[in-house]
């Protein structure tokens, strides 16, 4: 029951982004920035210390740019499963680029 409370407290925003990432017991955060270059409107997105859940990608990213220290996997659509996964980017400084930008819908960190 804490967390419904948790919820109330946080408002609309805090319901917006569990639905959007989903509920996983084994979700670890990593450490530092992704980021994204929205599709939408070409303007940089930054993820900190992102979760190991599903992402969703507002906007679509058309390139993507991982400062974290753990790798991240590229996902056409939620949910984040092997059928829809496109590469999986490097660690600390490792990058991607899409010339058909928008095929990109979420990210997950990969939790060693």
């Amino acid at each position: 029951m804490l967390w419904k409370t948790a919820l109330r407290a946080a408002g609309p925003v805090a319901a917006a982004l569990v639905l959007a990432t989903g509920l996983t017991g084994s979700a670890q955060a990593a450490t530092g920035n992704f980021v994204y270059i929205r599709v939408d409107t070409q303007q940089p997105n930054t993820l900190t210390n992102p979760s190991g859940t599903c992402i969703s990608i507002p906007g679509g990213a058309a390139s993507v740019t991982n400062n974290t220290n753990q790798p991240v996997t590229l996902y056409a659509g939620i949910p984040c499963d092997d059928t829809r996964n496109i590469i999986t980017v490097d660690t600390n400084g490792g990058t991607w680029n899409w010339d058909q930008s928008g095929d990109v819908a979420a990210v997950r960190m990969t939790v060693a």
